[in-house]
């Protein structure tokens, strides 16, 4: 953890680009779990048998609708996060630089050049991957498991029988004890 103190600071520094990108992203996530929900919906009035072409239509462009929301907000947590992240990213490779000015030239002689470069730029990139894309794994995961897990809830008398079906195929689809026959061709 000592590794972070480093980007503390940046973090600070940026703190409102970043609530404002992870809220946006926890928009996104509960949009995102509505679509299925309209489906549902549709598929319902369709079993029930009561529907016309203009309701089919209208869950269209709920759908429709909803998408456009999604790519509004996804643009501006991509904007925010990962713009954020390029920030941390250009303020490290200054840092370095203007450090690898201070130094002697005696430590240029001893260290390798690869060495440098590899800090230079593997590392800062990997940086700024692990503030982007990490802020967003970090808080984008268990968000979606927890509101999809909570809607599944809602349809459990439906979906548990499939459920352990399925499970019961996995496990013996995948037995590892099972023994290959060989092939009779």
């Amino acid at each position: 953890m000592g590794n972070f103190r480093t980007l503390k600071g940046y973090f600070v520094q940026h703190r409102w680009r970043l609530l404002i990108g992870l809220s946006t992203l926890l928009v996104v996530d509960g949009l995102q779990l509505i679509i299925p929900q309209v489906i549902k919906l549709a598929i319902d009035d369709l079993t029930r048998g009561g529907i016309v072409q203009a309701d089919l239509v209208k869950y269209g462009l709920y759908i429709a609708g909803i998408a456009l929301l999604i790519g509004f907000f996804r643009y501006f947590w991509r904007f925010m996060i990962l713009g954020t992240a390029r920030r941390i990213e250009e303020a490290l490779r200054n840092r370095l630089f203007f450090h690898l000015q201070t130094l002697s030239l005696s430590f240029f002689q001893e260290t390798k050049t690869g060495d440098l470069m590899a800090h230079a730029t593997n590392d800062i990139d990997a940086v700024r991957m692990a503030v982007g894309m990490g802020l967003v794994a970090i808080t984008d995961t268990p968000r979606t498991w927890s509101l999809g897990y909570r809607i599944h809830d809602l349809d459990r008398p439906k979906v548990d029988p499939l459920r352990h079906r399925s499970h019961a195929l996995y496990c013996l689809g995948n037995n590892p004890f099972r023994q290959a026959r060989p092939s009779s061709i």
